[in-house]
């Protein structure tokens, strides 16, 4: 058996990522913040890139930060969190990996049948693997907030800074006008449509890419495992 340093590698490499893609946005929302801070209304829901069709008033009390911060660093904790407990749990009540889904039921039961023989090295391998799985799924889905979350962002910044826009936000919110605000009914560029929707295919199909490489790693080690413990119960020649 490896001592798993590939997982950690790939675990650090992920964490800082989604550490990196969680400050970007954070940034970029405290930057919005700050120019809309003088702005009576915001939109915050957009029905396609570019178009918003929910307005609220701007409540600047939060210091700087708005929701999209929160939504990003609420995420990541989470995430990583997770990531985090899978590796460490085990090692302190190691009965708590059949919490955890490892693929199949076989593949499940197969674990514990490592736990109970005390071939914990193996399980904390598997624990490490599927870590190593859970930040890569961090790093995506906080890499695809940077577009998600900014295309509003960009919306709010760019359309309130023009008058006409921004008159036609306020006609939207006291209802005496259309319901939605699009920047390009007025010649403004606040989305990259393609950015966006790449963004929306990627959360959802981006932690499917590597989960059959994950499942069959695992796979192997338990299966590695299993015929090791079976050559060491067989009786030596001449025995």
């Amino acid at each position: 058996m490896t001592s798993g340093a590939a997982e950690v590698g790939y675990s650090v490499l992920f964490a800082v990522i989604s550490v990196l893609a969680t400050v970007v946005v954070v940034v970029d929302d405290r930057e919005a913040t700050e120019k809309l801070r003088d702005q009576p209304l915001i939109g915050v829901h957009f029905s396609s890139p570019g178009c918003a069709d929910k307005f609220v008033a701007n409540d600047s009390s939060s210091g700087g930060f708005g929701l999209n911060s929160w939504i990003a660093t609420l995420s990541w904790v989470g995430l990583f969190c997770t990531a985090v407990l899978i590796v460490a749990v085990p090692r302190r009540s190691p009965g708590c990996v059949r919490c955890i889904n490892v693929g199949t039921p076989d593949m499940k039961r197969r674990l514990m049948n490592l736990v109970e023989r005390g071939r914990m090295d193996v399980v904390h391998r598997v624990m490490l693997l599927l870590s190593a799985y859970m930040l890569f799924v961090t790093a995506g889905v906080q890499l695809s907030y940077v577009p998600l979350l900014g295309s509003g962002n960009q919306f709010n910044v760019v359309c309130l800074a023009d008058a006409t826009c921004s008159a036609a936000v306020q006609a939207a919110h006291e209802g005496s006008g259309s319901s939605t605000v699009c920047c390009e009914s007025f010649g403004l560029e606040c989305a990259r449509p393609l950015l966006f929707w790449a963004a929306i295919v990627g959360i959802c199909i981006g932690p499917l890419i590597p989960l059959p490489c994950v499942l069959w790693r695992i796979s192997s080690l338990m299966k590695a495992a299993g015929e090791a413990d079976e050559l060491l119960a067989k009786p030596t020649a001449g025995a």
